[in-house]
C-alpha cells in the first residue's frame, strides 16, 4: 500500500515527544530515551503515528528495538509501513537487524502487522499461569520425592537474587536470552532493577550462577519474566528448585496466582509446567528483520 502525500514521516520534535510517552509509555524510563519519529497529517500537521527506536543494550543478535504505534482511526492506510521502512533505511549500516520491542502474542493483530513489513519470528514461547497453592502441592511432592531418591545435587543451591552476584546473572541471562524484550535488557542494564530482589531465585552450581527465576509483581501478582537455566545442567534437578523455591516464595509474599512463559523448545520445563498443573495463556514469539548490511 501506498503511503499517501497526506502523511509526512519524519523525526519528533521536542513538543511531540509528550505524545509520544502517552502512546508508546513502555519505550520510555528515566535510564532510557529512545529516538522518536511521528506520522503527522500534511494539512494539519497533527500526529496520527508514532515509532520509537534504540539499541539493544543486551543479546544476541544484536540490534535496534523498534516500537511503533497508529491512532486507530488511521489505521490500515499504510502509516505504520511507512514508519517501520523508514527506520530500517535509517538503520541500514548502523545495525543488522530490527526487533519488536517486546514479545507479541501469536494471531495478533500485532504480529500479524510485523510479519506483513517482514519481521519474522526467532523464538517462539509458551504462556502459562498457575494456581499456587495447587501448583505448590504437585512441584512439593515431586522435588520431595527426588530428594529422597538422591536427585538433588548437593553441588546446586538456591539463593534469592539479593545475595547472588547481580553482573554475573546478568550475563548468564545475556548470553541465553536473546530476543529479550527492551524493558527485559534495560533491568538487567541496570543491575536487575525492577524484580522482587527478596523472593527472585538464583541457582548457583559450585557457586556459579547457572540458572534464574527472576519475576516483578503485577496487580498483586507475580508475573515471571526470566527463567532461565544454562543448558548444561539444563536436564534433572535445576528446573524443579527453582521453581519450588520461587513458588513457595510467591505464596509467602500472599501471591495465590502466578503467570511465567518458557520456550517452546525447552521441553523439560515446559513439561514441569504442565506437571505442576498450569494452564496454558497465550503463547508470544520474538520477531526480528534482518538489514541490509554495509560494508
Amino acid at each position: 500500500m501506498l503511503l499517501s502525500a497526506a502523511v509526512l514521516i519524519r523525526p519528533a520534535n521536542d513538543e511531540e515527544a509528550y505524545a509520544c510517552r502517552l502512546l508508546m509509555p513502555e519505550a520510555f524510563s528515566p535510564h532510557f530515551v529512545p529516538e522518536l519519529w511521528v506520522a503527522t497529517a500534511t494539512a494539519t500537521s497533527q500526529l496520527i503515528g508514532a515509532a520509537a527506536v534504540a539499541w539493544r543494550p543486551l543479546g544476541q543478535p544484536r540490534g535496534f528495538a523498534l516500537q511503533v504505534h497508529v491512532l486507530p482511526a488511521e489505521r490500515r492506510r499504510g502509516i505504520g509501513t511507512a514508519l517501520v521502512e523508514t527506520i530500517a533505511r535509517t538503520c541500514a549500516g548502523e545495525t543488522q537487524h530490527l526487533h519488536a520491542w517486546t514479545f507479541v502474542n501469536e494471531g495478533s493483530e500485532a504480529e500479524a502487522f510485523l510479519k506483513a513489513t517482514d519481521f519474522a519470528p526467532r523464538r517462539r514461547f509458551l504462556g502459562f499461569e498457575a494456581n499456587l497453592p495447587h501448583s505448590y502441592t504437585l512441584i512439593k511432592a515431586f522435588y520431595d520425592r527426588m530428594s529422597r531418591i538422591g536427585k538433588i545435587p548437593s553441588a546446586l543451591q538456591i539463593v534469592a537474587l539479593r545475595a547472588a552476584p547481580s553482573q554475573d546473572v546478568a550475563a548468564l541471562v545475556a548470553a541465553n536470552f536473546p530476543d529479550m524484550p527492551t524493558d527485559t535488557a534495560l533491568a538487567i542494564a541496570r543491575g536487575l532493577v525492577g524484580y522482587d530482589t527478596l523472593r527472585s531465585v538464583v541457582l548457583l552450581h559450585n557457586g556459579v550462577v547457572k540458572g534464574a527465576l527472576l519475576y516483578s509483581w503485577n496487580g498483586g501478582q507475580p508475573l515471571i519474566d526470566v527463567n532461565l537455566v544454562a543448558p548444561e545442567i539444563r536436564h534433572g534437578a535445576a528446573n524443579v528448585m527453582l521453581l519450588e523455591a520461587a513458588i513457595r516464595n510467591a505464596l509467602a509474599g500472599g501471591a495465590d496466582r502466578l503467570q511465567f512463559r518458557c520456550e517452546a523448545t525447552v521441553h523439560d520445563t515446559v513439561n514441569l509446567a504442565r506437571r505442576a498443573g498450569a494452564k496454558s495463556v497465550a503463547a508470544t514469539v520474538a520477531l526480528t528483520r534482518a538489514l541490509p548490511h554495509h560494508d
